[in-house]
């Protein structure tokens, strides 16, 4: 089987490998580099597969790359610690589940809060010792000894959290329910009453909080306390908080002072009537029955009618008088039994109706036989008509002023001399003289100017003797005498022009443009063919189609076309000086003296290569091609070329790839690339000179790179406790450099940290977890300043403990200690003097109760911590490995294809075969480059092939250039 190159720019060295994605590399045996839709992938070693994502790579025999996870933080104690690197755009893999490998030689790490560098184990084992010596200050802490800020004194009962999620703090403090509080001697919670709301002068009110979740008790029933220094809490509708006595006082200064207002009420509720009685005026029915009902200065006289009201029903509408009706939203009737029925209509004076709705519209009114008035609303918006009448009832709208602005209502004396002026002045630049039938504009919205001109169609316009504009025209245009427009959006301009077709157009006296989107340009012109589907064109071989057709003459009358400019666009028509130039181009581009003859054909030159001579470009490439089979095969081709004079490289095991001067490749599926770089396991994979991958499955990636045995971790004890690791069975080793020659692996995203991940971990990972160790030995710090600790004697702890307050030479007094009644119970002097040797036992298995639970919680604490900092690191150690090893290879052997494609020259002298071959070598990648180049006897064509070799694979590529001027 063959390597198979699918995409532009991919590589694919040794059996049965498969470069799908752009850039992509594979190199080994039976290797898989990208997937559809995937670009810059590379896959190193037997079997290696790198397809979940664009820029994966898989380093090693069986390696796999799976898709890329991020991983932004970690929680350690609580605290959320965020990393570099949480956004990767692929994954590097050296192993696979199951077939995981350890990755040597690895320089310790850049450790900081941005540091995306992979750790070495020295870098870790420093971080458990950390936690070991934390472990170790833990352990003398003593339990139940209190920590800072918070202590308790009492010989009470415990306090008891009865309910779920329930608090309870001091001494016998009791909460019995769910989310219950109970802080404070004896304090007891009891169950919670929902209090949704109260009614205050016959007003109810509701409150905020209406569904407590639980009770917060400081007493109990006949043993309450009192709750000092509250701050005040918020006062509005949704507040939850408590007030204090001053708020409460507050309201308390308040409702005093409302007390007072209610008295002042009656007063004001005196004063009110006096001010009604002003406003109604003189009620006496001798005034009443004279000038009628109503306010000051607003009556209506109902004398003999039978007593009724006014009817304002519309929203926001008015209706004054009697029977006044207003329905109509925002309508106003004003008068007696006028009525308002329109949104925003207006009817003034008795009996006045306002119902009809003016829609916004355009149109014209008939004003005489042959005039119309032309009309808009649609300009404006419309409040509703104003009716001073109804249909049969009408009014004169008597001392209007004249009117000064558009929408103005005019006066009989600005009308009448508006008349006057139209019937004494003629339309200026507008004349006619003919005696002929007048014209005649049927269709809407249409114009005729001229005699016997006819425009029956809608939009139309027809100017001229007899122009004519047909019913089924409309939007047609015919100008000039005779003129005429058959359909719809036709245009006819000059004498006897016919526009016949759908949009066509029609210039110039005689034109006839007969089909749709035609257009017949200058007298006599006539269409004939209209548009098209399917023809075949001059020089194209796929169907055509035309919208429409372009007439500047007749059959037998045809035009020049002149002044043409010259086309740019694939649409645009040419000139005469484009068409020389191509036929030009045609006998640059052939050379030797060829020749565009009269009638098209083309006269070609005689090809001379190697002192023979040739007639056609294909036989002259044909003479090239066969003094090209001359080249060495050893002579390199595009993009991989070698510029050396050692021994040539050796692939000795089945399937092995050996790339570079003296690298051997002896293991089965085995990749070996670079300057003496051997891989002598089985799909052992050294890349870089003097590089060495001495087992199965090793990947040695640099220069000098050397791979030891495999060594498998499969857990630690921190604090005398074992945690165990993923990955603990590797099948091979990547390593980075040798002992003494280590190198730093850079730009590692962060790994994914659980107990089963296998992925490298990056310096800004480990810095977090440093932190939180830094942040824990803070913490333990401070409670070992202020806890009770136990006696050492040489670094060992012992069995006793020293009190020591705040003056370390005077001794600590426990004071009020009451007698003991448990076997737990601490003793007073009295007990102690009545049994001293019962009390030194007692106390004696209380301290190695302590030690123990002290112990136990230490230890839990420090596995926690550790596990978290392990797994973390051997994650991302595995995954920064790989990701070094596919950017240095890729680097290099693009160094070393572009020196030596950059190495070709070629003799651009007229009629001279000339090959040339180039190497380039970068680091421990080398490349190989030749080629062949002619150019013609008159210099004008260059033509050159070129075939390049890169990891066992050939390209070729040729090109051509033509001089054209």
């Amino acid at each position: 089987a063959t390597a198979a190159n699918q995409a532009a720019g991919a590589v694919a060295i040794g059996n049965s490998n498969k470069a799908i994605g752009q850039g992509s590399v594979a190199l080994g045996n039976g290797s898989t580099a990208g997937a559809a839709g995937l670009a810059g992938n590379v896959a190193l070693g037997n079997g290696a597969t790198a397809a979940a994502s664009s820029g994966d790579v898989a380093l090693g025999s069986g390696s796999v790359t799976t898709a890329a996870v991020g991983t932004p933080s970690a929680v350690i104690n609580g605290t959320i610690y965020a990393f570099q690197g949480t956004t990767p755009t692929s994954t590097v893999s050296i192993g696979a589940p199951g077939a995981e490998r350890t990755l040597t030689n690895l320089a310790a790490g850049r450790i900081s809060l941005t540091s995306t560098d992979a750790v070495n184990g020295s870098q870790l084992f420093a971080t458990n010792q950390a936690v070991d010596a934390i472990g170790a200050v833990v352990n003398n802490i003593n339990v139940g000894g209190g920590i800072k800020y918070f202590h308790a004194n009492s010989a009470l009962p415990d306090s008891q959290a009865l309910g779920a999620d329930s608090v309870a703090v001091g001494p016998n403090a009791v909460a019995n329910n769910a989310g219950d509080v109970a802080i404070g001697l004896n304090s007891t919670s009891g169950a919670t009453t929902a209090v949704g709301g109260t009614t205050i002068g016959g007003v109810n009110y509701t409150f905020a909080g209406t569904t407590p979740a639980g009770a917060f008790s400081v007493g109990s029933a006949g043993a309450e306390r009192q709750i000092q220094n509250v701050a005040a809490g918020q006062l509005n509708g949704g507040s939850t908080d408590a007030v204090n006595g001053s708020q409460l006082f507050a309201t308390n200064q308040q409702v005093t002072q409302n007390t007072t207002d209610i008295a002042n009420i009656g007063s004001g509720v005196t004063n009110l009537g006096n001010t009604i009685n002003n406003i109604a005026g003189d009620t006496s029915t001798a005034y009443t029955d004279v000038n009628g009902i109503g306010i000051r200065y607003a009556r209506t006289n109902e004398a003999g009618l039978a007593q009724t009201d006014s009817f304002a029903q519309g929203v926001g509408s008015t209706a004054v008088g009697y029977q006044a009706t207003a329905t109509g939203v925002s309508a106003l009737a004003l008068g007696r039994a006028t009525s308002a029925s329109i949104d925003g209509g207006v009817a003034l004076g008795s009996d006045s109706v306002s119902n009809r709705a003016i829609a916004p519209a355009t149109g014209q009114l008939p004003a005489g036989p042959s005039n119309f008035i032309q009309y808009n609303t649609t300009d404006k918006v419309l409040l509703g008509a104003v009716s001073v009448g109804d249909a049969n009832a009408y009014r004169q709208i008597t001392n209007v002023a004249d009117g000064t602005q558009d929408q103005d209502a005019v006066t009989v004396r600005q009308l009448a001399g508006a008349i006057a002026a139209v019937s004494v002045t003629s339309t200026k630049y507008f004349h006619a003289n003919s005696a002929a039938v007048d014209s005649l504009a049927v269709g809407a919205e249409s114009v005729a100017v001229g005699p016997t001109t006819v425009v029956n169609g809608d939009n139309g316009i027809g100017i001229g003797n007899g122009a004519i504009v047909d019913q089924t025209a409309p939007g047609g245009t015919a100008i000039g005498q005779n003129a005429h427009v058959m359909l719809a959006d036709g245009l006819a301009l000059g004498t006897n022009s016919l526009a016949s077709g759908i949009q066509s157009v029609a210039l110039g006296a005689g034109a006839q443009s007969t089909f749709i989107n035609s257009v017949a340009l200058g007298a006599q012109s006539i269409t004939t063919v209209g548009a098209q589907t399917g023809y075949t064109a001059f020089g194209l071989t796929t169907a055509q189609t035309s919208v429409g057709e372009v007439s500047i003459g007749a059959a037998g009358a045809e035009r020049k076309l002149t002044n043409v400019a010259a086309g740019s666009a694939d649409t645009d028509g040419v000139n005469v000086s484009q068409l020389r130039g191509v036929t030009q181009n045609v006998t640059n581009l052939f050379g030797g003296g060829t020749t565009v003859n009269p009638d098209g054909s083309i006269t070609g030159p005689t090809y001379n290569i190697q002192g023979n001579s040739y007639s056609t470009v294909y036989d002259g490439f044909t003479a090239v091609d066969n003094a090209l089979t001359t080249i060495n095969n050893g002579g390199g081709i595009k993009y991989f070329h070698a510029n050396s004079t050692l021994a040539d490289s050796i692939a000795g095991g089945t399937d092995a790839v050996a790339i570079g001067p003296e690298s051997v490749a002896s293991g089965t599926d085995s990749l070996a690339a670079g300057h003496g770089s051997t891989a002598t396991g089985q799909g052992a994979v050294a890349l870089g000179q003097g590089a060495q991958a001495n087992n199965a499955n090793d990947v040695a990636l640099g220069s000098g790179s050397v791979t030891q045995t495999a060594v498998g971790t499969s857990s630690t004890v921190i604090g005398g406790k074992t945690y165990t690791y993923a990955g603990t069975t590797p099948t091979g080793t990547v390593s980075v450099g040798d002992a003494g020659a280590e190198r730093t692996i850079t730009n590692v995203a962060a790994g994914r940290v659980d107990a089963g991940s296998t992925d490298a971990i990056n310096g800004s990972q480990l810095y977090a977890t440093n932190t939180a160790i830094e942040d824990l030995k803070a913490g333990v710090g401070n409670i070992t300043q202020n806890a009770v600790t136990y006696d050492t004697q040489g670094g060992v702890k012992s069995n006793t403990i020293t009190l020591q307050g705040g003056d370390v030479n005077a001794p600590v007094v426990i004071s009020n200690v009451g007698p003991g009644v448990k076997g737990t119970d601490a003793v007073n002097v009295d007990q102690m003097n009545q049994g001293l040797t019962a009390g030194k036992s007692y106390t004696d298995n209380r301290v190695a109760y302590a030690i123990d639970t002290s112990n136990s919680y230490t230890d839990k604490v420090a596995a926690t911590t550790l596990q978290q900092a392990n797994d973390y690191t051997d994650q991302k150690l595995s995954q920064l490995n790989s990701d070094i090893g596919g950017i240095r290879d890729e680097a290099r052997q693009a160094a070393a294809i572009g020196l030596a494609a950059a190495s070709l020259r070629y003799d651009d002298r007229p009629g001279k075969l000339s090959v040339a071959a180039g190497g380039g070598l970068w680091r421990d990648a080398s490349a190989f480059a030749f080629g062949a180049g002619y150019t013609s006897e008159d210099g004008r064509i260059r033509g050159n092939l070129s075939g390049t070799a890169a990891g066992g694979h050939v390209g070729v590529g040729a090109g051509i250039s033509f001089t054209l001027n």
